[in-house]
């Protein structure tokens, strides 16, 4: 008896996104007309998981807005095999984390503002589901990944550094919608704009020019809205570049990684 199942929903082995009833909450399930019962997160998530689809019926309005959970289970389907948008940004949080909960209202409003922007967004409960954490190597919190199915690669990831603020927040989802070229570099690295450079990430809003083409300073505070005259590395006089205000700006050129081929 010890290593029974639990008495609740028990998945369909045709498809493991329904379940079927052996006494459990109803309360948190939505009925098909075939009988069969979902979970209540899986109503207007842009998937038909009922025969007849009537779990993704009268979904516009204010719940369709509502941003999704994604678990171990649905991650893949959800964000590569079935996504109805080409873009989608998933926000990695603990529940304990007080900057995540100062976030998490953040990333909800400008879901709303993004709607129809062919952006879809998700949340992920790290304390729930571990496993999602080490496979994206979330070190810390909150997090938020960017991925352009269009191109494939690497997602893109939107630093604390840029400052967890709803325009930060903003001024970043519109800088990554516009970005043409594939990111092949490791989810531990950030990807020079205009070069096959792979920088570590640590180094993003240091204060410092890594990137040739100061791509990894351009989003931070303070930076946003000026464009950093950069020089090739054998002109830059005392390591001090300039911006176009003429104000100079403290940088310098270090090494780089090259991009993995």
């Amino acid at each position: 008896e010890s290593d029974c199942a639990p008495r609740g929903p028990i998945e369909s082995p045709q498809n493991p996104s329904v379940t079927t009833v052996n006494s459990f909450n109803f309360t948190q399930y939505f009925m098909c007309k075939d009988g069969i019962y979902i979970s209540k997160s899986y109503v207007c998530d842009g998937i038909r998981h009922c025969s007849s689809g009537e779990d993704e019926r009268n979904c516009e309005g204010g719940k369709s807005l509502v941003v999704k959970s994604l678990t171990v289970r649905n991650f893949d389907e959800m964000v590569f095999l079935r996504s109805e948008t080409p873009f989608i940004a998933v926000y990695f949080y603990a529940p304990w984390c007080k900057a995540c909960n100062r976030f998490r209202p953040i990333f909800k409003r400008v879901s709303k503002e993004f709607h129809g922007r062919n952006l879809t967004f998700y949340d992920v409960n790290l304390e729930q589901e571990p496993l999602l954490g080490d496979r994206f190597m979330i070190d810390t919190f909150p997090r938020v990944l960017f991925w352009n199915l269009l191109l494939q690669g690497t997602p893109m990831e939107f630093y604390k550094n840029y400052g967890l603020t709803k325009n930060g927040f903003i001024y970043w989802l519109d800088n990554v919608l516009k970005i043409k070229k594939r990111n092949d570099c490791g989810l531990l690295e950030f990807p020079c704009e205009s070069s096959r450079e792979c920088i570590p990430k640590g180094l993003v809003c240091d204060s410092f020019t890594q990137c040739r083409d100061g791509s990894d300073e351009r989003l931070c505070p303070g930076n946003r809205g000026n464009k950093t005259m950069l020089l090739p590395a054998s002109q830059i006089n005392g390591g001090v570049n300039i911006l176009p205000t003429g104000r100079p700006m403290t940088t310098t050129i270090r090494p780089t990684t090259p991009r993995r081929a």
